[in-house]
């Protein structure tokens, strides 16, 4: 009975649902991270174009995982456009990220009120939860996206994660942030550039951050091994290709050879995904006419994401 498409764009994620015995049928939808209102308007169209039939498809709101301009930048813009602006109503943030155009703020632990039109409640089908992730900025939210019980089916994802720039597939985003906290803001005037990032307080925060995303999209008891696998990775940037090349780097110095110390399986996991993504960059996704999926599941990148192996090498 019902329709959710998750699809990547250029400038943003985008999240659409509808119950297909509603009448008259309506799409309504939220984005992830809204960088360039132009290029979200012109997935927007695709994405109907190719799932629902050409029909139109209602914007109610807007989540920003933290306040940067490729992640904010198309905000307002959405607000004031005709076509979109009758039905956003929200535009979410972090309380302490100051996201442009913000109207709803949100903490860790909140679930988001969910676009709904007559019989079209999207809240029944799924939920999404904001998770505090402070290290690319300190009031970064991930969105964890995970469907309603009476709605998971064994072949079916069991949730998105949304995470901004705080995870990438095969790495992560740079912790600019990750140690300041209230107390370091009124002596910042007094501080040098070597004592506010502190690297080893980084790669903590940050392997914190993938902690507790990964402990808070399962619902269900159990083990995880069984269950990653169904959970999608959807990352604010598509810079796997990099990160994993420089997990592939040689050099004369056999001790700085990263993959020298992979095991088999975590090798060839690396080195395949490393051949896809490099496929994937050659598609002509510059002529408008594929939609930019990619999502990646999170047993995938348990093997190729240096800090999830980190962390499974210390637990």
């Amino acid at each position: 009975q019902e329709v959710t498409v998750v699809d990547s764009t250029p400038m943003g994620n985008v999240t659409a649902t509808t119950k297909r015995d509603v009448s008259p049928p309506r799409i309504v939808a939220i984005i992830v991270d809204c960088g360039d209102a132009s290029a979200v308007l012109r997935h927007l169209k695709l994405i109907s174009d190719v799932h629902y039939q050409r029909k139109k498809i209602h914007v109610q709101a807007i989540l920003s995982t933290h306040k940067h301009h490729d992640h904010t930048a198309g905000n307002r813009a959405m607000l004031r456009n005709k076509e979109t602006a009758p039905d956003l109503k929200i535009i979410c943030g972090g309380t302490v990220e100051k996201v442009p155009g913000c109207n709803f703020f949100v903490e860790n632990g909140d679930l988001l009120p969910l676009p709904r039109f007559g019989g079209n409640k999207m809240d029944e089908l799924i939920e999404i939860e904001a998770v505090a992730t402070p290290a690319h900025t300190r009031g970064s939210i991930s969105y964890i996206m995970r469907l309603q019980p009476d709605y998971l089916m064994s072949n079916s994802a069991l949730g998105f994660l949304f995470t901004g720039d705080t995870i990438f597939s095969a790495g992560a985003g740079v912790p600019f942030e990750a140690d300041i906290d209230v107390g370091q803001d009124s002596k910042e005037h007094k501080q040098t550039f070597a004592s506010i990032i502190k690297a080893s307080a980084s790669v903590y925060a940050m392997e914190r951050c993938f902690g507790e995303v990964l402990a808070r999209s399962l619902r269900t008891k159990a083990s995880p091994r069984n269950l990653t696998d169904r959970l999608l990775l959807m990352p604010g940037h598509e810079y796997s290709n990099e990160l994993l090349s420089r997990q592939l780097v040689s050099t004369n110095n056999t001790d700085n050879c990263k993959w020298k110390n992979f095991s088999p399986q975590t090798f060839f996991e690396t080195v395949s995904h490393y051949y896809v993504t490099l496929h994937r960059k050659a598609l002509p996704q510059s002529t408008g006419k594929l939609l930019s999926a990619f999502g990646s599941p999170i047993s995938l990148e348990m093997a190729i994401n240096p800090y999830f192996r980190s962390m499974r090498k210390r637990g």
